[in-house]
């Protein structure tokens, strides 16, 4: 039954990379497959999930542990909006371009509080995703950090951002494009991915262009508009007592009680993801 439904001619599709006879190779396909039935038509759309993330301050205990993994975030749109490149150089200038991004500058060149730590504002497919900030740190050094990184969400909505902001951001991408196709393998994967999804065929010929469009008032539109402090989901993994108590030396008396009350979650059987 599900075989019949989903594994056809009519949901496939064949993608061939190489030094080859185009006419030659589409005949040698047809003749390939032109005995195999094309099944029932399945659905063509997936379920968004029902789950809405409550904004609070959530943690799970690891005891034991040296250091924590906290995650910042909400959910954020579906792809294809008239604001998508505005919002990619967004969170490039917040956290998604590396070294030139503010969370790194102040994070970890600043106050050497993580060796990693960034953001994306990941654009669903099928249904919004998610907007993260992420660091790990030092138990004690935790909520200085989150501190640090809610400031630089608020700043991103409140602050106009400047036109080097922009450009640097956009010279991330600019710079970092050709990674994307480093291979015959990975074009093909991309266009493939790119016409099951229904992307415009245009996309990345006009990729790089939408970027330099990007300007600081853009910018500064997009974060007012889809950036929501009130909605953050404030997520710390580690050993909860310790990081929830905090006593970082720059800030001896902030702990993760001044960002709302805290909840402890039970970790997950990792085999069957239910709560312990």
């Amino acid at each position: 039954m599900f075989h019949n439904r989903y594994v056809h001619p009519g949901n496939m599709i064949v993608a061939v990379s190489g030094d080859f006879d185009r006419d030659n190779l589409l005949m040698k396909l047809e003749n390939a497959f032109s005995d195999w039935p094309i099944g029932e038509t399945g659905p063509t759309t997936f379920p968004a999930p029902k789950y809405t993330p409550q904004p609070g301050v959530y943690m799970i205990d690891k005891p034991g542990v040296n250091q924590g993994r906290v995650s910042i975030g909400h959910r954020s749109v579906v792809r294809g909006s008239p604001d998508e490149f505005a919002l990619q150089i967004m969170n490039g200038i917040l956290g998604g371009a590396g070294f030139r991004s503010r969370l790194f500058a102040r994070v970890r060149s600043d106050e050497g509080l993580a060796y990693n730590t960034g953001s994306r504002f990941h654009q669903g497919v099928y249904y919004p995703e998610d907007f993260i900030c992420w660091f790990q740190s030092k138990n004690n050094s935790c909520a200085y950090a989150a501190k640090i990184v809610l400031d630089e969400i608020r700043r991103l909505r409140e602050e106009p951002v400047s036109e080097k902001d922009v450009q640097d951001a956009i010279a991330y991408f600019v710079e970092s494009f050709p990674q994307r196709f480093p291979n015959k393998m990975a074009i093909l994967e991309t266009y493939v991915d790119d016409e099951y999804t229904g992307r415009d065929p245009n996309y990345w010929q006009t990729y790089l262009d939408n970027l330099r469009k990007v300007t600081p008032e853009d910018v500064r539109r997009v974060a007012r508009k889809y950036v929501h402090p009130d909605q953050l989901v404030i997520l710390a993994v580690g050993d909860a007592d310790a990081i929830f108590k905090g006593g970082y030396d720059k800030a001896p008396d902030l702990t993760f009680a001044a960002f709302g009350p805290v909840k402890r979650l039970p970790p997950r059987d990792p085999d069957t993801l239910k709560r312990r």
